[in-house]
């Protein structure tokens, strides 16, 4: 039955479509959410003033692909004077950054996510004590996810709520993009308590850093013409998780043309038209091996100096 309704939904046109997925993520997702939350006493994102979140006008962005492996100490030390920003298996980097966003995993559905995640937050804990860390989509796994952390987690940690906007391309991701900032979502200091969210956590995070407002955002590890991870180099990495267990010479997911997926191209495109430049933001990557280069530009050397 909801098969049923679900593929009867997909029909409709498209701003109806939009405001009924919206409906359906308030009146249920998001409420499942807030319990889980409150039953862990865990605080929003929102409550925290901006000036504990923002330290410079420059924000990193640590992805996961393998040019991360390049990057040398030298970067490395340049790249940790800015506001950086880590997400979901970043972990096993022993670069410890300011922010550290992940998502919550559901262990029935993803048990080898779950398996491997899980140990590693726990070996990392003490590291990211004094890092601000945010569980998104907490909906999804319940309060025992933030349990098997470990008690150390909970130091530092916040909540936020995604509103999930679905898209079939960039036409439907455009006129989602415009509807949630006549909302406020993407407004500096914005008092909505949700984020922005377009099926990855680089969405949310591209809007969190245009509600912040800062002024030059660069890419690192954003490869996505392949399907490897800086974390299977065997020698870099022996003890890592094998995951994901598929081909590397595929192009990564956020890469492919999927349904109800925008490529990452395309998304990052009308992000930055619609956000990123009239708040005068501007966006780059760390390295050309990136398939976003050149349409995204290499960061310039007044931020990270080149080798």
């Amino acid at each position: 039955m909801w098969k049923t309704l679900s593929d009867l939904a997909k029909k409709l046109p498209y701003p109806l479509l939009l405001r009924l997925h919206l409906l359906k993520q308030l009146g249920f997702e998001l409420r499942r959410h807030r319990q889980y939350r409150r039953s862990l006493g865990l605080p929003m994102l929102t409550d925290l003033d901006p000036r504990q979140l923002r330290r410079s006008d420059v924000l990193f962005v640590l992805g996961t692909g393998p040019s991360i492996n390049r990057i040398s100490e030298a970067r490395w030390r340049a790249i940790a004077q800015y506001d950086t920003l880590g997400m979901n298996f970043w972990l096993y980097h022993r670069f410890v950054p300011r922010l550290f966003f992940f998502e919550a995993i559901d262990r029935r559905i993803w048990p080898e996510t779950y398996s491997a995640f899980t140990p590693l937050a726990a070996r990392r804990a003490a590291d990211y004590v004094s890092v601000i860390k945010v569980v998104m989509e907490l909906y999804r796994a319940g309060p025992q996810f933030i349990r098997d952390l470990g008690p150390q987690w909970k130091t530092n940690l916040y909540a936020v709520d995604p509103l999930q906007a679905p898209a079939r391309n960039a036409k439907e991701l455009a006129y989602a993009l415009r509807f949630f900032e006549r909302k406020g979502l993407f407004a500096p200091e914005a008092r909505a308590l949700c984020f922005f969210k377009h099926n990855t956590s680089l969405s949310l995070i591209l809007g969190f850093a245009v509600r912040m407002r800062y002024r030059k955002v660069v890419l690192c590890g954003m490869d996505l013409k392949t399907n490897e991870y800086f974390y299977q180099d065997p020698q870099l990495y022996p003890g890592a998780s094998p995951l994901p267990a598929e081909p590397k010479e595929l192009p990564h997911l956020l890469y492919r043309n999927l349904d109800w997926l925008v490529r990452a191209d395309a998304m990052l495109g009308e992000m930055n038209r619609l956000l990123l430049k009239p708040a005068g933001i501007e966006l780059y990557v760390e390295s050309r091996v990136s398939a976003l280069w050149p349409e995204v530009p290499e960061v310039p050397a007044d931020v990270l100096p080149q080798e």
